[in-house]
């Protein structure tokens, strides 16, 4: 296994199986649930197959119910207990769903752990 940065940003699955993960920080990171996909993208359009994705170093899965959040500028995906910051950029080539933030306070966000931020 080996990490893949130049892969961040996709989502993918084995051709073989259901599981779909989105690549972060060079690694697959399973995404737990439909529930869970639908927190974070608008469609499953641009999943890409992936013939050896046992290659790809495993990160870890996204938390069940890992959501996007905002209180001001800065938009975070949230899971695994920590909050990461995402910039315009990444948010872009992740696809992720701007419609999909929800809106914490301050007081809340300052609460949750920050972990590295997700760029490019």
């Amino acid at each position: 296994m080996a990490d893949r940065p130049e892969l961040n940003g996709y989502r993918i699955k084995s051709v073989t199986g259901a599981t779909i993960y989105v690549v972060i920080d060079g690694k697959r990171r399973a995404i737990p649930s439909g529930a869970t996909f639908l927190n974070l993208f608008n469609s499953y359009e641009g999943v890409q197959h992936v013939i050896d994705i046992e290659s790809i170093t495993d990160g870890g899965p996204l938390s069940e119910g890992a959501i996007l959040a905002t209180a001001t500028a800065t938009v975070w995906l949230i899971t695994n207990g920590l909050k990461r910051g995402i910039t315009g950029r990444a948010f872009e080539k992740y696809a992720f769903d701007w419609g999909k933030n929800v809106r914490l306070s301050d007081i809340v966000l300052n609460f949750i752990p920050q972990g590295s931020n997700i760029d490019v």
